[in-house]
């Protein structure tokens, strides 16, 4: 590999630091992936826990914010911590009420599916409708937060 001049080498270096300038001007913190596959926004990190949650922890690796469904989300929330701002409430709500929606969809659709086996077919009608129900509902959360995460990444 070639070595750059060191005249080039600070150029690179001015210019990288004046577009995350620009970017947090717009309210954006540079991301960045780390070796553990955390994802440092500032001085928080978002992590994936066994679970399947995500947390976001602070530089003392306190957690801050827990069970989060979608990563968006907690893109989000992160990015508006390293800003320096409140914990967006309505974000943190609609990734919440979402997992709510999931879970109401697995298991009606589940007690549906015994209900056919047991020849309840009445029973399997109103867990099916209330299997729609649910992931209409949860299709509207996940679009209110993958909303705020395209408004977050959108360039102005």
């Amino acid at each position: 590999m070639k070595l750059l001049p060191k005249d080039i080498y600070l150029q690179i270096e001015k210019l990288s630091k004046d577009v995350k300038a620009q970017l947090l001007r717009q309210g954006i913190v540079v991301p960045i992936k780390s070796n553990d596959g955390t994802i440092k926004v500032g001085h928080y990190a978002i992590k994936r826990k066994n679970d399947g949650f995500y947390c976001i922890v602070d530089f003392e690796k306190e957690i801050i914010i827990d069970r989060i469904n979608l990563p968006q989300a907690a893109a989000v929330l992160a990015n508006h911590l390293a800003l320096g701002r409140w914990i967006d409430t309505g974000m943190q709500a609609a990734d919440m009420k979402y997992g709510h929606a999931l879970f109401d969809e697995q298991l009606h659709t589940t007690l549906a599916e015994k209900s056919i086996k047991s020849n309840l077919i009445d029973r399997a009608d109103v867990m099916y409708t209330k299997s729609a129900i649910a992931k209409y509902n949860k299709e509207k959360y996940r679009k209110i937060v993958i909303q705020g995460f395209d408004k977050l990444i959108r360039f102005n």
